[in-house]
């Protein structure tokens, strides 16, 4: 997807909307649709294609913009029948990721310093020529080492299974200032400008003013897990089981991320999860599930940023997001049709996210309440010809906050898809069509008035045709958004130039803001595949 492009506004309405906000007759719209721009924006400058410029003396300009990123992974398996009903599975694996990355950047770049560095005469920033672009190099690489290993009984009535995974993850993360118009460093970060102050004391030194962060994190998970494949007979299975997470998150910082102090902390999190799985095939085409789970998902790296004085406190107090989850549903086949459905419903407790009080230290993460999601999933299947099938599947999803009543964010109340394959002496020719219904770009900010950042319903076409020739060669060629759709697909919103309505004590944001970055469909592209097998 294209990102990044700004959208912004130039005209303020009189009910309070950005330009952006209103429709051609003035009207109020809570569906953004990138028509009505700011000329001087991203999008109004250079249309939705938007993604860097030819320009040199922009921070966008392509030669100043480049990423470069590697990885690699190992695996090792090892399975062992010892006999009894008894067997053991070994899998150790690991894998690195490696991201470099230049890019330009607003602002400007900074040569040195004048000054002695003392509460008399302290440091004062040397500025770089106005005309000098500003950019940074980032650099964020990656190694997980881990072991999971299985022992199964097998018996008369059904299955043991029980075993452990073991994960340890080493990330080095780094952001570094320079001058991109001549290659030299640029030292703009706050640092400890010898004035005496106890605010600039905490600050890293001057030989880390060319350092917007420079952290080392880690973490160590452990699960240990056993379940019971139960069969009392052929048609039934029941399997109960448990986990047990036991997760370790830690950062070394030298300059940390946000809040360029340094940081040297963890923090551990461990939940017990039940589960249990039936299922029931009735007839040899027809068959039921259930499905009954907890599961938890651990605050990530962010949670570490804050400079808060109560950060200790907040990460003692932070609890794991958890949920818990059913499902049920049936699946039905015959001679050329097939029917799936399922209906599902999860509660999501301690959701992770920033706090909405007013006065409250919003760079700290807590557990802001609980989330409730709920639908229904359909899927038919039709084979009226040898070779060729046709397919459609649709979603309602619902996922309410409990504190607000509304929508959460990127979660769409709907989703479906169509399409059909066809295969015949070696030749392959699928089309579908995939939708995605309306969503909320971000979180409902409690105005009684309304509701913004809505994204329209949205589709992508994707067709490809190969043709196996002997059994070592094939050719093909897919399209990707066959229709060229340019839809938006997310927006980062910004509260910068929107306007705001205060009702009662409460002040929201009643507009879009002028630095709202809009994500759109990328346009029509073609691929040519060529596969040499031996």
């Amino acid at each position: 997807m294209l990102k990044g492009a700004t959208c912004g506004s130039s005209v303020k309405g009189t009910t309070g909307f950005t330009n952006a906000a209103l429709d051609p007759a003035g009207n109020v719209l809570t569906q953004l649709t990138a028509r009505n721009c700011a000329t001087t924006s991203n999008i109004g400058t250079y249309g939705l294609n938007y993604g860097l410029t030819n320009d040199p003396t922009r921070s966008d300009y392509y030669k100043y913009n480049r990423t470069d990123k590697t990885t690699d992974f190992s695996y090792a398996r090892l399975q062992s029948q010892l006999g009894g009903g008894l067997s053991l599975d070994n899998r150790v694996y690991m894998y690195a990721y490696t991201n470099n990355t230049l890019t330009g950047n607003a602002g400007t770049a900074v040569t040195g310093f004048s000054g002695a560095g003392t509460p008399i005469s302290p440091y004062v920033a040397v500025l770089a020529p106005a005309t000098d672009v500003l950019g940074y190099y980032k650099g964020n690489k990656y190694r997980v080492l881990g072991y999971i290993g299985q022992l199964t009984y097998e018996f008369a009535f059904g299955k043991i299974r029980a075993g452990g995974w073991y994960e340890h993850a080493a990330t080095d993360r780094s952001r570094r200032d320079i001058d991109r118009t001549t290659g030299l460093t640029s030292y703009g970060q706050k640092f400890n400008n010898g004035n005496g102050t106890a605010a600039q004391n905490a600050l890293p030194g001057i030989g880390l003013a060319n350092y917007a962060y420079l952290q080392h994190s880690n973490w160590t998970q452990y699960q240990l897990f056993a379940e019971f494949e139960f069969r009392p007979f052929d048609s039934l299975s029941i399997t109960p089981g448990v986990k047990y997470v036991h997760f370790t998150r830690g950062i070394d910082a030298v300059v940390n991320q946000t809040t360029r102090l340094p940081l040297n902390t963890s923090a551990t999190w461990t939940k017990t999860l039940p589960f249990l799985t039936v299922n029931w095939q009735p007839t040899n085409n027809w068959s039921f599930y259930g499905q009954y789970a907890q599961g938890m998902y651990v605050p990530d790296l962010s949670s570490f940023y804050s400079a808060s004085g109560s950060l200790s406190t907040a990460l003692d107090a932070l609890r794991p997001q958890t949920t818990t989850n059913y499902q049920i549903g049936s699946v039905w086949h015959g001679d050329k049709i097939s029917l799936d459905v399922d209906a599902y419903l999860i509660d999501v407790n301690n959701k992770i996210g920033t706090c909405t009080t007013v006065g409250c230290d919003t760079s700290l993460l807590v557990n802001i309440g609980t989330v409730k999601y709920k639908g229904v999933e359909g899927q038919i299947g039709l084979m009226p010809l040898p070779g060729l099938s046709f397919f459609a599947n649709g979603s309602y999803n619902y996922a309410h906050s409990a504190a607000t009543g509304a929508q959460t964010a990127k979660s769409p109340f709907a989703t479906a898809a169509a399409g059909m394959v066809y295969k015949h002496d070696g030749l392959r020719v699928s089309f579908s069509q995939k939708f995605t219904g309306t969503q909320y770009a971000n979180e409902f900010n409690g105005s009684p008035l309304v509701r913004l950042y809505r994204i329209a319903p949205y589709s992508t076409g994707e067709f490809a045709v190969s043709q196996q020739v002997g059994s070592h060669f094939r050719i093909g060629m897919s399209v990707s958004n066959v229709f060229n759709s340019r839809a938006i697909t997310a927006i980062a919103n910004s509260s910068s130039g929107a306007p705001t309505v205060t009702v009662g004590t409460t002040t929201y944001q009643n507009g879009y803001g002028q630095s709202d970055q809009f994500n759109f469909l990328p346009p029509r592209s073609f691929q040519v595949d060529v596969r040499l097998t031996f």
